[in-house]
């Protein structure tokens, strides 16, 4: 998991800087709901005061195991089944918005904390906690998921 975080570089907590995701949406699932496509994403370090727009997301981590594979930057990563199941909600409900002709080219920044920020970084962590209330009243939205 080092790796993503090497791609994306080293938080400078001077400038109040975080990591934010984008999903890339695959509308390859059938109307079965059998959506199994490999979840891929990128993080991007920004300046919380330049964030936005970007959405924040309080959930419950759940246990530990099962895990579920997603791609990070091009590096497989796994994450808890929770945040798996909202990520693959997200990508389902950006494909269902892209024929709306409201829907904009970009998809949306998420903040995702488990993902967001180096969990085995222990300065990183503690200063991104410390922020933590910041990051989500900046946010546009907090989606709260239960799972």
């Amino acid at each position: 998991m080092d790796l993503i975080y090497k791609a994306s570089g080293q938080l400078n907590e001077a400038k109040k800087e975080i990591r934010v995701m984008r999903i890339q949406s695959s509308c390859h699932y059938s109307e079965d709901d059998n959506d199994n496509d490999t979840i891929i994403c990128s993080l991007e370090r920004v300046q919380l005061a330049q964030a936005n727009p970007y959405y924040a997301l309080s959930y419950v981590w759940g246990p530990e195991t099962p895990v579920e594979p997603i791609i990070v930057d091009g590096h497989i990563v796994k994450i808890r089944r929770n945040l798996w199941f909202f990520l693959r909600i997200l990508r389902r409900q950006l494909c269902l918005s892209a024929s709306d002709s409201r829907h904009t080219s970009q998809t949306p920044r998420i903040w995702a904390d488990s993902l967001c920020i180096h969990q085995d970084d222990l300065r990183e962590r503690s200063y991104q906690v410390s922020i933590m209330g910041e990051i989500y009243r900046g946010a546009d939205a907090v989606y709260g998921w239960l799972g």
